[in-house]
């Protein structure tokens, strides 16, 4: 459909053709009905759009991944965008997009954001955690960001916990104003960030994107202006 919107809404993975607006969902990987439908870790979002206009903002991405000794392509990624359309992606917290076993070959594997060729592709203030390919990839994968270069990459939050992840951009694309660390988390369990934490008031610092609040974007799940949290219950 063209220009749809999604929003507010617990999900195993979507695939996007066309113009629209995706905010504040939940994409889980790890379901019973996700491994019924799609063999390995899959892909929470998959574009393939040409001349659309996309958003995706404020989403909870986790948990696409395996422990698989088998060759594997195409599998354990939050977002992959094909063809050329036009998308932002903004304020999610994308987290576990990896094969945690190194047997077998793996191609396009463990990647919070996959960029095939679109260079109008714009990804600030997300949180990016554990994305990769246990002992590395010789192929294109294990990478929080895999893209060329040109597309835009700015005040993200990278964190690695374990110690075969990375917070290693690849593809040729570069980032900058980048966070590196624990993003802190309060004791609520929703993901809202702590009082002290690092990732507030450090997103993308032009005013369009400012905090309801008006004070400067927060990285993370609740950062920016589009999405109101109170929005299910209100």
């Amino acid at each position: 459909a063209d220009n749809a919107i999604l929003a507010d809404s617990p999900l195993n993975y979507l695939k996007i053709t066309d113009s629209g607006k995706i905010t504040g969902n939940e994409f889980d990987g790890n379901t019973q009905f996700f491994s019924q439908v799609s063999v390995g870790g899959g892909i929470g979002i998959d574009i393939n759009a040409t001349s659309a206009n996309i958003m995706i903002n404020n989403n909870y991405i986790h948990d696409y991944k395996l422990n698989d000794t088998n060759n594997i392509y195409n599998q354990c990624i939050g977002i992959r965008i094909a063809s050329l359309p036009k998308v932002d992606i903004l304020n999610n917290y994308i987290k576990n997009c990896f094969d945690s076993n190194h047997g077998g070959s793996e191609y396009t594997v463990g990647m919070g954001i996959y960029v095939l060729n679109s260079l109008d592709v714009r990804i600030l203030g997300n949180i990016i955690q554990e994305c990769y390919v246990r002992a590395g990839a010789s192929n294109n994968g294990n990478a929080p960001v895999f893209a060329p270069l040109g597309v835009l990459v700015q005040n993200n939050l990278f964190l690695k916990i374990s110690q075969y992840s990375t917070t290693d951009v690849r593809g040729g694309v570069l980032h900058t104003d980048s966070l590196f660390g624990d993003p802190k988390f309060d004791s609520s369990g929703d993901l809202t960030l702590a009082p002290d934490s690092p990732a507030i008031d450090a997103g993308p610092p032009d005013p369009q994107y400012n905090d309801r609040d008006g004070s400067r974007n927060d990285i993370g799940m609740f950062g920016g202006h589009n999405f109101i949290p109170d929005g299910r219950t209100t």
